[in-house]
């Protein structure tokens, strides 16, 4: 497989309802409107039935992210320092310029395997129905959202969609009405995907500072990076966590978690 960033776009297809910022690398980039074909076809499918009960068309701003591009965003974002700041790359530690928003590593962001996508149409507000349509109804398509501070963005897992009815996202009282952490199985694919996520998600930028807010702002025993090593040198360990997960909402919501507890008792 090609590496992240790098895929050959004319193998992509195209999403339909692309709006991207004016002022995004994104507006000018060939190929920031394409998935992944598997990933598109759910894609659709989630903007049918979004426009469906809610009369609203389903935008997104950004799609595929070419390496060149995610090193322009973190070029313009972060900055060399010589303090040690556990942001390596490119022979050199990196803090994020003041005022600028994070930015993962580039060959790190999930964009860059052509399976992320950054909605809008008001996704960013977890107050909107846009929003709450999506927490309760995206995981049937097979799209998690694997950065919670980042509510537009999100990420596809092959072979894990079950396409059912849609649930609601307001009933008639005017409360949200939202799924239930049910039974789902997961394939061997979509495990194997979800590990590859877990990997690349752990070595994210965002990731790294939202745990390390996430620990009561107390500078975590291990950075993402050296989790993620750690899982990959006692690969059970993961096994073992999919082999409890019952639903994709239970993996994203938990895996924040499991990464502190691992922080405090490397042993987990």
């Amino acid at each position: 497989m090609p590496a992240n960033g790098t895929l050959d776009i004319s193998t992509l297809e195209v999403l339909e309802n692309f709006a991207p910022y004016q002022d995004s690398h994104a507006a000018s980039v060939v190929g920031s409107d394409r998935l992944t074909a598997e990933a598109a076809r759910q894609a659709r499918l989630m903007q049918a039935d979004f426009k469906r009960d809610l009369g609203i068309t389903l935008f997104f701003a950004e799609a595929y992210r070419p390496l060149a591009n995610q090193r322009l965003i973190f070029g313009e974002r972060y900055v060399r320092t010589s303090r040690n700041t556990g942001l390596w790359y490119d022979g050199s530690y990196w803090s994020k310029k003041a005022g600028e928003a994070l930015a993962a590593l580039p060959g790190t962001s999930t964009h860059g395997l052509g399976v992320t996508v950054d909605w809008r149409s008001g996704i960013g507000d977890p107050t909107s129905r846009a929003y709450k349509w999506m927490a309760a109804n995206a995981h049937r398509y097979g799209w998690v959202n694997d950065v919670p501070s980042e509510l537009w963005h999100w990420h596809f897992i092959p072979g894990t969609a079950t396409n059912v009815a849609p649930v609601t996202a307001s009933a008639g009282n005017g409360n949200t009405t939202l799924i239930g952490d049910e039974e789902m199985a997961l394939t061997e694919e979509g495990k194997a995907e979800i590990k590859a996520i877990v990997y690349a998600v752990l070595t994210d930028t965002n990731v790294q500072i939202q745990f390390a807010d996430a620990a009561e702002r107390r500078t975590p025993r291990f950075t993402p990076a050296q989790i993620a090593a750690k899982l990959a040198e006692k690969d059970g360990v993961l096994d073992q966590v999919l082999g409890q997960v019952k639903s994709l909402r239970t993996f994203a919501n938990e895996l924040p978690k499991r990464v502190y507890l691992f922080n405090r008792n490397p042993q987990l």
